[in-house]
């Protein structure tokens, strides 16, 4: 069997040692203050270095269906 360094990629900061946990929660305040760093200032950057996972999908879905008004925008994956 393949190591998993063989099979994936690991970002620059994974293998410098400076990936932590708190770059995990985005602060939303730095956010709209304009200070968060790029991970999550920048939406092409977000999402880029972002598994949209089950949860994720299901909030932006929800939120955008009621920030459009739009209940039939809200989209359900039936769970």
């Amino acid at each position: 069997m393949e190591s998993l360094f063989g099979v994936v990629e690991p970002r620059d900061d994974v293998l410098a040692g400076e990936l932590t946990e708190s770059r995990f929660a985005a602060s939303l305040e730095e956010v709209v203050a304009g200070t968060a760093p790029d991970t999550y200032a920048d939406a092409g950057h977000f999402f880029a270095a972002t598994f949209p996972s089950a949860g994720l999908k299901s909030l932006l879905n929800e939120v955008l269906g009621r920030i459009s008004l739009d209940s039939s925008a809200v989209i359900t994956d039936g769970s």
